[in-house]
């Protein structure tokens, strides 16, 4: 499935808007804090997931680009 959306906005700005949710989602995570620059191919981190039907679930998050 291939599905196309015109967003309002400039490569930078949705570019920085995915980096600020990267970099929020790893100090809510990890309670670390990292900035944009270390954000690279070979980054990753560990996160909990919940899941209604086991518990949790415990998740790698990979940069792969």
């Amino acid at each position: 499935m291939k599905t196309i959306e015109k967003l309002n906005v400039t490569a930078d700005e949705f570019f920085k808007e995915i980096t600020d949710s990267i970099i929020g989602d790893i100090k809510k995570t990890t309670n670390k804090s990292i900035h944009a620059s270390q954000i690279k191919p070979g980054l990753n981190y560990k996160k909990v997931l919940p899941n209604r039907f086991k518990g949790n679930s415990e998740v790698t998050v990979r940069q792969c680009h």
